[in-house]
């Protein structure tokens, strides 16, 4: 009697089982490196279709955590209130 298809029937039975764990352990270790780490969504693609609004804040949130610094505006004199001198004697 051939048990193969048996064994890997039991392998991949105790891998879903530990699965949870294992990605649960791993969200935790990367939360310590980044606090504002957020796991991917499970079903994200049909959160698109459905609400496509919350999707974009999605995108929008982590592109702001990509570039914390905002952009200068038109106007803004930016850190250096004075005048700036470039000598090019050099």
């Amino acid at each position: 009697m051939d048990y193969l298809p048996l064994y890997a029937l039991a392998v991949f039975g105790v891998a879903m089982l530990l699965w949870p764990i294992w990605f649960r352990a791993e969200t935790r270790a990367k939360r310590r490196k980044d606090p504002s780490y957020s796991p991917p969504q499970l079903m994200g693609f049909l959160g698109e279709l459905y609400q496509p609004d919350a999707h974009a804040n999605r995108q929008l949130l982590e592109a702001q955590k990509i570039v914390p610094a905002p952009s200068p505006v038109p106007g803004d004199r930016g850190p250096h209130s004075g005048r700036i001198v470039i000598n090019l004697d050099e």
